[in-house]
């Protein structure tokens, strides 16, 4: 197994050498590379530690017949913002998702909603901002899908807090 391993790092660090021709010096290359997987490890642990901390997460905001009707392994908040669309878009015509609108009036689990999206939002960026120097695609398009996600947070942030003013406006209890 061991073989394979240093197999697969000689491999790479061939990959790397074949790929970088205008090189000075085999020592520096060799830091340089040693630099570049470093990088890669490190932050393929931030990024998985990251996505498995999300506070979005939390089994509060998981309902399975919210979670039934998307994906495997959606993001609860993601579900809920999209179910809470079509509840507000049919509402109505059909009342079925209408608890969904009536858990932004408990307040104790709306604040836990709007804290967990900000903390998201705040984990993200400062994630983000950790990394946007390395010069790696695979680094760069994995902060790219991470700004896309805390953008979406912010738009379901604003989304989620205008709600209430809504409901107010336009529901009679």
């Amino acid at each position: 197994m061991n073989t394979t391993i240093i197999d697969f790092n000689n491999y790479k660090k061939n990959k790397y050498f074949s790929s970088h021709s205008h090189a000075l010096n085999y020592e520096k290359d060799l830091e340089t590379f040693d630099n570049y997987v470093q990088d890669h490890a490190q932050f393929s642990k931030d990024y998985t530690k990251l996505l498995q901390k999300l506070q979005t997460k939390n089994h509060e905001f998981m309902f399975p017949t919210v979670l039934h009707k998307y994906k495997r392994g959606i993001n609860p908040v993601y579900a809920l913002y999209y179910c809470t669309q079509e509840s507000l878009i049919k509402y109505n015509q059909q009342q079925m998702y209408e608890w969904v609108l009536n858990l932004f009036d408990d307040d104790k689990w709306y604040n836990k909603l709007i804290n967990s999206i900000k903390t998201d939002i705040a984990n993200i960026s400062a994630f983000c901002k950790k990394y946007a120097n390395i010069s790696s695609e695979y680094i760069q398009s994995k902060i790219k899908e991470l700004n896309t996600m805390k953008e979406k947070f912010k738009h379901f942030l604003e989304v989620f807090m205008s709600l209430k003013d809504w409901k107010r406006d336009n529901l009679k209890h």
